[in-house]
């Protein structure tokens, strides 16, 4: 099934690059490397509280349209270490000057760790960007899997994700974030929780680095292996190209 959707992506790429051959000229590849302290998803920690590798690299076509892929590093209490992946294809643009906006598909899959099926999920995404300060996002999930540390894992349900981000340009490359989000699991499980961030970041030719404090709500904890959705200090080391 991972080789399959895999192969689906690249052939994704393939059709978009085609579709827009003509504005060849305006497509751009690109792709990037990150080190973090922890590996976490909406305030909750994919990688036990221990550092994670990840790599992107995505196609950006002339007409809007894009694809990418993504894989990062992974560590739970049952399964041990793995790998997450996904595929995303979307399109965006800009509704007047100082507006952009993005729809976008995304698949994910952990297929080496125990039980890969409770990391096999679809997302779909709309993001609203104003003035390159505020980003608001919608995000579903109609089949996502859900985790508690009472009752174990849960069937597929529909699942949202809500958020805010903001970011402030300073001088010599710096630049001050934060973002608020809200996660609601509207299946048989009723579970909800909030989260955000607070940071400071750094970003030069190819570098960029970010220190931020991520805090998950008490509902978090519920949603999660015992320890793995707290208070933390997230350090990232980015390399783009």
């Amino acid at each position: 099934m991972s080789r399959a959707i895999l192969i689906a992506a690249a052939c994704a790429l393939a059709v978009t690059a085609a579709a827009t051959g003509v504005q060849a000229a305006q497509q751009s590849w690109g792709g990037s490397v990150t080190l973090a302290s922890d590996h976490l998803l909406r305030g909750i920690s994919r990688s036990d509280d221990r550092p994670s590798l990840s790599g992107e690299l995505h196609l950006q076509a002339g007409s809007g349209f894009f694809a990418a892929l993504w894989a990062a590093t992974t560590r739970t209490e049952d399964a041990g270490s793995s790998v997450d992946v996904s595929a995303t294809l979307g399109m965006g643009g800009r509704a007047g000057r100082d507006t952009g906006w993005r729809l976008a598909w995304s698949h994910y899959q952990s297929p080496w760790q125990r039980n890969p099926d409770w990391y096999r999920y679809n997302e779909f995404t709309a993001d609203l960007q104003l003035r390159d300060v505020l980003l608001l996002s919608v995000n579903w999930s109609p089949d996502t899997y859900v985790y508690s540390a009472y009752t174990g894992v849960a069937s597929r349900i529909d699942a949202a994700a809500y958020e805010l981000s903001f970011q402030q340009h300073l001088p010599a490359g710096w630049r001050g974030h934060g973002g608020a989000g809200f996660r609601d699991f509207m299946g048989g499980t009723g579970g909800s929780y909030w989260y955000g961030s607070l940071g400071l970041g750094w970003v030069g030719r190819h570098w960029e680095s970010d220190v931020s404090y991520v805090h998950a709500g008490e509902g978090a904890s519920e949603m999660s292996w015992p320890g793995t959705a707290r208070r933390t200090v997230l350090l990232r080391l980015t390399y783009s190209f």
